[in-house]
């Protein structure tokens, strides 16, 4: 895994089921519907540049 930046912050959003219904009828409260992290986030100033490959194949 790779370092954190010395300067920065973890940037972290997560979803949280709270009472059970719908597709997640079968779960229990506290279930983790969805998740991100990042270890940082910003501006560089270069123009990006699509990837040489698609992520799945």
């Amino acid at each position: 895994m790779k370092e954190p930046p010395a300067a920065g912050a973890l940037l972290a959003d997560q979803s949280v089921l709270l009472t059970p219904g719908g597709e997640y009828q079968s779960r229990k409260p506290g279930f983790v519907i969805n998740y991100m992290a990042l270890w940082s986030y910003g501006w560089t100033g270069e123009k990006p540049s699509p990837p040489s490959a698609l992520p799945f194949g």
